[in-house]
């Protein structure tokens, strides 16, 4: 039987990261969630899928520094105006 290893928890970054990635995605979908319901709380959903937006957002922002692309910047608010959470940075350009 396999057993689970222990996951390290995540920056600030990157539960930044997947929680705007998430909240996007249900934005661009009318409100609906992944599943096609109503869209959940970030806060409800389970270890495991919080874990893979935020993977998800990580392997994003890789590819665009790994091929150079230059990320916007942002001044302490998302584009919908939610403040960033205490400890995060911009991404290195």
């Amino acid at each position: 039987m396999a057993t689970e290893e222990s996951v390290p928890a995540p920056s600030p970054l990157h539960l930044y990261l997947g929680k705007t990635c998430y909240d996007q995605f249900c934005r661009a979908l009318g409100g609906t969630g992944p599943k096609g319901g109503a869209a959940e709380e970030w806060q409800a959903m389970s270890d495991r899928e919080r874990t893979a937006w935020q993977a998800a957002a990580e392997a994003v922002l890789r590819k665009a520094q790994q091929e150079g692309t230059s990320l916007p910047q942002t001044s302490g608010n998302l584009t919908d105006g939610t403040p960033k959470p205490a400890g995060t940075s911009n991404p290195p350009p």
